[in-house]
């Protein structure tokens, strides 16, 4: 499907659908000038690159993640690592993790950049 066309007569190129930095990031335009019925004629082309902007969201590896944590470890110590990945370019892809909810007494952490869950204080099964 084409995604651009030119307006006849004024040269305008106008977009004719919706663009997907992630389908498609360049668009080569091969375009003809003539004059009226002249056998004359120019041909040029026309690079159209597109950008992205931050039009998906992130997207966890599973659905639910569970482990089994021994009340011995240590601040500190990994639990597990969680993963999520964002379709977008590489300026926009980059996730971030944060807790946002369930952990009310922060004995946990997560590295923001790796996704890792942390041991944040010392746990004892009897006072969770």
């Amino acid at each position: 499907m084409n995604r651009v066309c030119v307006v006849c007569f004024s040269g305008v190129l106008a977009v004719n659908g919706s663009l997907d930095f992630e389908r498609c990031r360049e668009y080569y335009l091969s375009l003809e000038g003539t004059r009226g019925k002249s056998t004359l004629s120019d041909i040029t082309m026309v690079i159209i690159n597109i950008t992205d902007v931050n039009d998906n969201t992130p997207v966890f590896g599973q659905g639910d993640y569970s482990a089994d944590v021994s009340e011995d470890l240590s601040p500190g110590d990994v639990v597990m690592q969680v993963t999520a990945i964002d379709l977008d370019g590489p300026l926009n892809n980059l996730v971030q993790y944060s807790i946002s909810s369930g952990d009310p007494h922060g004995q946990f952490s997560i590295d923001p950049r790796s996704g890792e869950v942390i041991v944040r204080a010392t746990l004892d099964r009897e006072e969770v």
